[in-house]
């Protein structure tokens, strides 16, 4: 038996932004608090993101959502 279907999938939604990252490889260790620290220090944060794609810590990028 073959199904078909006809659709159309389309990116509504995507929230990816370097605060959503950050959080998510924050929030393991400090909990909420660690939503103070998002606009903090824009240098360590950015630190941050450089150590989790040069050591290839992809959980933190997985945990953003794309809405179709």
């Amino acid at each position: 038996m073959l199904f078909r279907s006809q659709m159309t999938v389309e990116l509504v939604r995507a929230s990816a932004r370097d605060a959503d990252v950050l959080f998510a490889a924050r929030v393991s260790t400090q909990g909420e608090q660690s939503l103070d620290q998002l606009d903090a220090d824009p240098s360590r944060s950015g630190g941050l993101i450089n150590y989790l794609m040069r050591d290839r810590h992809g959980s933190p990028f997985e945990h953003n959502s794309m809405t179709f």
